[in-house]
């Protein structure tokens, strides 16, 4: 089972656009708390957007995370999820064998869970995911 690996805090949604200028085009917080933020960055360069939602605990040390990708038209690309589902005890081995880092992609004629990834531990925060959003950005532009 995958943990965070280094110290972590909940992001600051006033200063992500500040920090990921080239990937982030405007941040708007659907829900303000230093502990369990909501918040929506509009991606620079695509017609996307990263709905995110973060749990922390008093400190700011994040303890959960869940940012998901989607289209303009609102279509699912991509969840980055870091939580468990402990609270969930009816909860199939289908689904809790991927906690708690876990990537998630729609996948057309298959259940949810079909679409998962287990252990991407390298998606530790907001800045792992929007470095490989940038870093994809980059090769779709070299493409030929």
């Amino acid at each position: 089972m995958a943990e965070f690996t280094q110290e972590v805090f909940t992001s600051n949604p006033g200063n992500i656009k500040n920090v990921h200028p080239e990937i982030v085009l405007d941040v708007t917080q659907d829900h303000p708390s230093a502990y369990n933020p909501k918040f929506t960055i509009k991606l620079n360069g695509w017609n996307s957007y990263l709905k995110c939602e973060e749990h922390g605990d008093k400190r700011g040390n994040l303890q959960a995370f869940f940012y998901n990708w989607y289209n303009k038209d609102h279509s699912l690309i991509m969840k980055f999820h870091n939580h468990t589902h402990e609270n969930y005890p009816d909860a199939a081995e289908e689904i809790t064998e991927f906690d708690p880092v876990h990537l998630q992609f729609p996948l057309l004629g298959v259940t949810d869970y079909e679409g998962k990834v287990r252990d991407h531990s390298i998606y530790q925060s907001l800045d792992d995911v929007l470095n490989f959003l940038r870093h994809l950005q980059w090769i779709e532009a070299r493409k030929a």
